[in-house]
């Protein structure tokens, strides 16, 4: 059995908060080693690992993509052996200046138990099934509530393998060079430094559009989100320290959720941001997106840098 009161011990106080939400909390308890196939798709719909223990790990989801990534690792473990068993509920995390988590939910889910599994099975919470109730890929079906889970109406979700269950989310990314109007240097400035952010775009095969000197691109997943940002930011800190920064060009960089907005020459117009007031080099995003972006970044009150976190 695995308790998850072992993870409860390790879960830790913040004495400082730099932000909390409320969302969706879930657990995986596994057999043997962990397949590097779980983490990887959690992370890729927006899940952050707040604790690790032995054989157990509590994940929370700021958004119902929880669901998806839960239908598709199902979908894998149709054709490939993954003894894991996930449940899905409702969760609060609180995460420190120093990117700590804390997740918090209610007592008698921190008093469970799960047997170690033996194949790929998702529960969910009666309570949170109704947020999937517009995610017409998968089926809540009713079912026993499980041995050592407490005392609530579980759900068993159902995927569809026909289905290709994307993430709902997605960004826009805008940059803009800084500009001096009818100087030669910048026009060769930036013709210079866009020759190496394109190498980039082509690498990572991002979609984009110029548009008066606007550079806009969509991003479908949060594995490209991270890595156009770490791409971009290890550029920049080549370039500066290449040729006295001879083929470096100081741009401002921003992000915002892709729903609701269209992609267009408008997009700018759109982000509702003084582009002009913006620090360079420093990506801008809403902090809930930066905090997604895990390990290796800095979140700063107004910008994000790559690096070690501060100690």
């Amino acid at each position: 059995m695995i308790n998850l009161k072992e993870l409860q011990s390790i879960n830790p106080e913040l004495d400082e908060l730099m932000l909390e939400s409320s969302g969706y909390g879930m657990w995986s308890v596994w057999q043997g080693e962990a397949n590097p196939v779980i983490a990887q798709t959690l992370e890729d719909y927006g899940g952050v690992e707040v604790l690790r223990g032995n054989g157990q790990a509590l994940w929370f989801f700021f958004s119902v993509d929880v669901f998806l990534a839960a239908a598709k690792l199902s979908v894998w473990a149709q054709f490939n052996a993954l003894p894991v068993t996930m449940q899905v509920f409702q969760a609060k995390v609180k995460c420190s200046p120093r990117n700590q988590y804390r997740i918090e939910f209610a007592d008698d889910l921190w008093a469970q138990d799960i047997d170690i599994p033996v194949k790929f099975q998702v529960y969910a919470d009666a309570d949170v099934v109704t947020a999937s109730s517009a995610l017409s890929s998968l089926a809540m079906n009713d079912v026993e509530k499980p041995k050592g889970f407490a005392a609530r109406s579980w759900k068993q979700v159902v995927a569809d393998a026909r289905v290709s269950h994307k993430a709902q989310q997605g960004w826009y990314c805008v940059l803009r060079p800084i500009t001096v109007h009818q100087d030669k240097n910048f026009l060769i400035g930036w013709r210079d430094f866009y020759e190496k952010i394109e190498n980039i775009l082509q690498r990572n095969k991002l979609k984009h559009t110029v548009y008066d000197n606007y550079l806009m691109m969509p991003m479908s997943s949060l594995r490209q989100l991270k890595q156009w940002c770490r791409d971009y930011l290890n550029l920049i800190a080549r370039l500066k320290n290449e040729e006295n920064g001879a083929k470096y060009w100081p741009c401002v960089m921003a992000f915002r959720d892709s729903k609701g907005v269209s992609f267009n020459n408008d997009l700018p117009r759109q982000f509702g941001l003084d582009w002009d007031s913006l620090m360079p080099d420093s990506p801008y995003m809403p902090l809930q997106d930066a905090v997604l972006l895990g390990s290796g970044f800095e979140i700063h009150e107004s910008h994000l840098s790559l690096g070690q976190k501060t100690p």
